[in-house]
């Protein structure tokens, strides 16, 4: 009897919720082939970093120019022709840093002393 009771009480419930009005707004519904392309699309896009400025020197490593930091830290450069002057030197770059690819995007490169 129990049972019974329960599949009444399922039943009553999906009839209310068939009738009601509430639908789900067109940006929320999305087919499965959709949502792939979203997220692909997504994760196809570069980061958009804002400007930052690095201190550092310009060294070269296995035949690549590199932008290393005061820690040691190495970085490639997105351009090896506008840093390859300044090997050795210190420099101010101005760029932005792509973390997913350990790379700064050099905008501009000046020597410090």
């Amino acid at each position: 009897m129990k049972r019974l009771s329960l599949v009444g009480l399922f039943a009553a419930f999906a009839l209310i919720l068939s009738a009601s009005e509430v639908r789900p707004t067109p940006a929320l519904v999305l087919s499965s082939g959709a949502a792939d392309l979203a997220v692909q699309a997504q994760a196809a896009e570069p980061q958009k970093e804002s400007m930052q400025t690095f201190e550092g020197k310009i060294v070269k490593k296995d035949g690549q120019y590199v932008f290393q930091d005061s820690t040691g830290r190495d970085y490639m450069v997105d351009d090896q022709d506008k840093v390859k002057d300044y090997e050795g030197k210190k420099v101010k770059v101005t760029g932005r840093l792509a973390v997913a690819t350990n790379t700064i995007q050099v905008s501009q490169i000046e020597a410090v002393q």
